[in-house]
């Protein structure tokens, strides 16, 4: 390490630092197409393409054609996703650094150097997650020139932000990283940041737990009248082939339908309730969330929250954000959640707690059932839903004692 030299940034480093930081993200572009190419979606959707082609030309030419022009129109699109994120923060913190990371109180941006060239950068700002403020900070923007890695310049680095903070009183220092960028996953966990702190954690456990639910969602269409016949309807052809390939496109369009939507909810809650989880969960009377722990593993999550309709206010509370991690069921945890926020409501004097919960999860309806809650309403939460015959169930448990 004697050839490098790690300072706090100038205004003369501008232009190499936002170079360092683009090239450095772009990089992890052919990553990213890899792990697309790896996802059995993805695989579905090919096959679909090249049956529809195969059987609209009868040429297997033609159809590997399309298909490899589907390859790279996939490959165009991914670099250009993160060609679109480097773009964002060049414009955004990265336009003025000094104003985003050296003004403000306890952040900073820092460069090394070799000799007179800038071959590394890392910042430390307040992380996102508000009730994270004055416990911790967060190490951004790490990036290192492709010519001078793999001597040790990011565990430097990282040791500047760690030493920065704990000068300065904060208890921890966190980060994200994208599942492809396995070099920097060895390094930070190599130098003792581990994966599981709470925010993350449980905004983890909610998304996969509901990710879940799209196969059996997409089986429940797969089995409605109005999808056999309009199957029916589109297949119909004088080409057997034609008609098996317009099928299966519209099985795989169906399929990707069915997971957008339930990734859209997903990502939905990710940018309200789950955002600032203390603000909506903790700081509110009478609500709480919950987590359920293996060692220092979140392998669950409940919350309690007051019901949406102003009806219920002051007389029942609502259960929300079940989740356990999928190693982890079958083995009660999901009733003691629930038992959980029971308490919770009759020690506050509430006479029922209510949930919603859609018709495919038919685990949770047999926890709930067991319990002690009872089916109190039935309804569609579209007019796509009520055309699919797709239902959620409003579940009510009285608590004892109560009227």
């Amino acid at each position: 390490m004697a050839e490098y030299h790690i300072r706090t940034f100038e205004d003369s480093d501008y232009e190499a630092v936002r170079a360092i930081f683009s090239d450095g993200i772009q990089e992890h572009a052919p990553a990213g197409c890899w792990h697309v190419l790896r996802c059995p979606q993805t695989h579905l959707l090919l096959l679909a393409v090249f049956l529809g082609a195969y059987g609209v030309s009868a040429s297997f030419l033609f159809a590997w054609a399309v298909v490899a022009a589907l390859l790279v129109m996939g490959w165009v699109r991914m670099k250009g996703l993160w060609k679109e994120y480097v773009q964002a923060a060049l414009v955004t913190d990265m336009l003025d650094i000094r104003k985003t990371y050296l003004e403000p109180k306890d952040c900073c941006l820092w460069v090394a150097t070799s000799g007179e060239i800038v071959v590394g950068m890392v910042a430390a700002v307040h992380p996102e997650d508000p009730s994270q403020w004055d416990k911790a900070l967060e190490l951004k923007r790490m990036s290192v020139a492709k010519g001078h890695r793999g001597r040790g310049l990011s565990k430097a680095l990282t040791r500047t932000v760690i030493c920065f903070a704990q000068e300065r009183g904060y208890k921890a220092v966190i980060l994200g990283t994208s599942m492809v960028q396995h070099a920097a996953q060895r390094v930070y966990e190599g130098m003792g940041f581990r994966r599981d702190s709470d925010y993350k954690a449980v905004r983890a456990i909610f998304s996969d737990g509901n990710q879940e639910h799209a196969p059996a969602s997409c089986w429940h269409v797969l089995r409605c009248p109005q999808t056999h016949l309009m199957l029916l309807a589109y297949g119909v052809s004088a080409s057997f082939l034609y008609s098996w390939g317009v099928v299966a496109a519209l099985l795989v369009m169906g399929w990707m339908h069915m997971k957008g939507l339930w990734t859209e909810y997903i990502q939905v809650a990710l940018i309200t309730d789950l955002l600032d989880i203390r603000k909506a969960y903790l700081e509110p009377k009478d609500c709480c969330l919950w987590v359920a722990t293996s060692g220092e593993e979140v392998v669950g999550m409940v919350a309690a929250v007051h019901p949406e309709d102003p009806s219920q206010w002051g007389k029942a509370l609502e259960l929300k954000r079940m989740s356990v991690a999928k190693g982890h069921r079958g083995r009660g945890l999901s009733k003691a959640l629930t038992r959980t926020v029971l308490r919770f409501a009759q020690e506050r004097g509430y006479k029922a707690v209510i949930l919603g919960t859609s018709m495919v999860q038919h685990a949770a309806q047999r926890v709930y059932e067991g319990m002690g809650f009872r089916r109190v309403r039935v309804f569609s939460p579209s007019l796509l839903a009520k055309l699919l015959q797709f239902y959620v169930y409003l579940y009510r448990y009285e608590i004892a004692g109560s009227q």
